[in-house]
């Protein structure tokens, strides 16, 4: 009984931790959508060998003059 106990605690830990983690991601970007800002995951190059934004936002496809200290 003691052992069925622990393991509901311990998926009722994972439960909680995940749904968090889910919240803050989702809370982020619903902030980055509400200030008209740009989140921006990360880079790539095309085959053109020209960077690519992997963006979330507004505007994202205008990132011409973008610097990482914006």
């Amino acid at each position: 009984m003691k052992q069925t106990t622990m393991k509901r605690m311990e998926f009722l830990r994972a439960a909680t931790f995940t749904t968090l983690l889910f919240l803050t991601a989702l809370g982020i970007m619903c902030y980055a959508f509400t200030q008209n800002r740009n989140l921006i995951i990360g880079t790539e190059y095309n085959s053109a060998t020209n960077v690519e934004y992997i963006c979330f936002g507004h505007e994202c496809e205008n990132l011409n003059r973008f610097t990482w200290s914006d």
